[in-house]
């Protein structure tokens, strides 16, 4: 018995499709015809490997693949030479192995570039703090600097008061030794001349 498509307008590669190609699409395995008409069925990897679907580590039992093909497969001629049908399962079971190596490569391209922009965003947060906080910095640097230059001013007048004080001292020391001297000759003179008058 012959399992008619539904009614539904769908696509051109639905239309033909026959029994088994009908049940894949029903058992959810892709399919989808190649230019010229040419079936390909993609084999879900999941239902050969030895563990978890999440791991795809597991390599898939070529024995196993064919069993699958012939039940779930499009009609195969029964007088295929065994070795054209592993040959014919091996590549497409290498070329589905390809395709999933393309797609974890492109998942763990997209997932450093997904790393990458989380980086930058965050190096870039960093940057611009670490602009501000030198902004900061440069700021104080000039207020120290300003601040040692008053320092500098009010020291350098410091000392010209204290070399200014110093040459007013020793001028008076100068000023009170010549007055002494004067008194003290003044005070020899009047005594000698009093010891005269006498």
């Amino acid at each position: 018995m012959m399992v008619q498509p539904q009614s539904d307008p769908k696509s051109s590669d639905e239309k033909l499709l026959g029994i088994n190609e009908s049940k894949s699409k029903n058992m959810n395995i892709p399919v989808s015809l190649r230019n010229g008409g040419e079936l390909m069925m993609n084999l879900p990897l999941q239902k050969f490997e030895l563990g978890p679907p999440e791991t795809r580590t597991a390599t898939v039992n070529l024995d196993r693949a064919i069993q699958y093909e012939l039940k779930h497969g499009p009609k195969l001629d029964p007088k295929m030479d065994p070795k054209q049908l592993r040959r014919t399962v091996s590549n497409r079971l290498s070329a589905q192995r390809s395709r999933q190596r393309k797609a974890d490569y492109i998942h763990d391209m997209e997932r450093k570039a997904y790393e990458l922009e989380v980086r930058l965003i965050i190096m870039g947060e960093k940057m611009a703090r670490l602009l501000e906080q030198r902004r900061l910095l440069k700021l104080q640097n000039e207020a120290l600097q300003q601040l040692l230059l008053l320092r500098q001013h009010q020291a350098n007048l410091s000392q010209m008061v204290l070399e200014k004080n110093k040459a007013e001292m020793n001028r008076l020391k100068e000023v009170q030794k010549k007055a002494l001297l004067k008194m003290t000759l003044k005070g020899g003179w009047s005594a000698s001349s009093s010891s005269t008058n006498a």
